[in-house]
């Protein structure tokens, strides 16, 4: 049952839900506590972290923001800045050999150490990995950025070398629907391609509707639903968005949700569809022509 935690708590109170935080995180097997790891456990157990009100109420002098260091000292856990060499080094490693691979960024910060104190003491967290490669005789040719994962698997998409557009397979990502749309815009509708581009939008184009030219704004999404899984959304960062609403064509692989169609006067047109509408084509010209 979750406790409610709020700034009426009591010293004392304050206390025991530090102690009952503690000792799940030591269920978990987590060895080392700092305030991020605390504040993720304290709201799934009680739904708000009591981390910064800790951090104020025991703080010495008053105001100094010291107190849940202090805290953490006064019940024998130990500060972050007191972690040998070999204890930061065992950390990384346990951490390998419990996922299997080089750790994430958030996995590392997540173990109870803190990514700022590798940094304070190893300059990178990635010069930290490597140190910890040589000391315990892992062979690694390349160390990877920490946030993200350390060893990639290459997605595979469906064949689509019947289609003769000097592409072996489907993509995977949005960068593939970029570089599929760059090979068959003019058979669906776009005759020119202006820019491709990093701001937004993605893409300027040339379209050809009804008889009638004009430049269309365009997005690219491997799928249509990623616009909403990557909070696409108005007001984000106090960004003017839904930036959809300026788009003309949303051009993704495969179209798994036509929410957008209903929420904006966007366009979807999957590059997966076009390419059987395309091959349809091709079949029936064939027939056509070799019956004739």
């Amino acid at each position: 049952m979750k406790i409610l935690v709020n700034d009426s708590k009591s010293d004392d109170e304050l206390i025991s839900i530090f102690m009952g935080v503690v000792s799940h995180m030591r269920s978990k097997g987590i060895k080392f506590l700092s305030k991020k790891t605390f504040d993720r456990l304290c709201r799934a157990m009680h739904g708000k972290s009591i981390g910064s009100a800790i951090r104020d109420r025991f703080a010495n002098p008053p105001g100094s923001g010291n107190g849940f260091t202090l805290l953490k000292t006064k019940f024998g856990l130990r500060g972050q800045s007191r972690y040998t060499r070999e204890e930061l080094i065992e950390n990384l490693y346990q951490l390998y050999v419990k996922y299997g691979r080089q750790p994430l960024y958030s996995e590392v910060g997540l173990s109870g150490i803190s990514n700022h104190v590798y940094e304070s003491r190893f300059g990178k967290l990635s010069d930290a990995l490597k140190l910890m490669y040589r000391e315990r005789g892992i062979t690694q040719d390349v160390i990877i950025p920490p946030n993200v994962k350390g060893k990639r698997r290459d997605r595979v998409g469906e064949d689509i070398s019947r289609f003769d557009l000097g592409i072996r397979e489907a993509p995977t990502n949005e960068m593939g629907v970029v570089a599929l749309f760059s090979k068959i815009h003019d058979r669906i509708g776009f005759p020119v391609i202006v820019k491709i581009q990093q701001d937004f939008p993605d893409c300027i184009a040339e379209c050809t509707r009804d008889g009638q030219r004009f430049r269309a704004r365009i997005e690219f999404k491997y799928q249509s639903s990623y616009c909403y899984k990557n909070k696409m959304r108005e007001g984000v960062k106090g960004k003017s968005l839904f930036l959809l609403k300026e788009v003309d064509y949303l051009i993704c692989w495969e179209k798994d949700s036509d929410r957008i169609e209903r929420d904006t006067s966007v366009e979807i047109i999957s590059l997966k569809d076009e390419l059987i509408k395309l091959r349809y084509v091709v079949n029936e010209l064939k027939t056509t022509f070799l019956t004739a």
